[in-house]
């Protein structure tokens, strides 16, 4: 229901749905991507990024072995690059790097984005 409610562009009742599943049926197989589309209307349309990070944290907390909480780490680590957060976003980025080596998104993020943030960061 929160993708179509997104799809609609009604944001906010998208989120609270969306929200209410992921409290409802939290072991469900479709609670963390619930949570995920959660984060990023909250991030996004919504622009209420600090939302979107503390879901984004909540969804590593819950299950740190997940797809989900790799995903998630990438949009926080992402989050604090767009807030121009350097040594934070440098930081997640590494962080990421450790915890998933065999990552597609690894090449972007040891060729442009950590060469960007150590560029602006000074």
């Amino acid at each position: 229901m929160g993708q179509c409610l997104a799809s609609q562009g009604l944001h906010r009742e998208a989120a609270r749905s969306l929200s209410e599943f992921g409290k409802r049926r939290p072991y469900s197989m479709f609670a963390a991507d619930a949570w995920l589309l959660c984060a990023t209307i909250s991030t996004g349309p919504l622009e209420q990024p600090e939302t979107g990070a503390k879901i984004l944290g909540a969804i590593i907390q819950r299950d740190p072995q997940s797809g989900s909480a790799e995903t998630a780490l990438l949009y926080l680590a992402t989050l604090a690059y767009w807030d121009k957060a350097w040594e934070r976003s440098e930081k997640l980025h590494r962080a990421y790097l450790a915890k998933y080596p065999d990552s597609a998104n690894n090449d972007f993020i040891r060729d442009h984005r950590l060469p960007l943030i150590a560029k602006r960061g000074k």
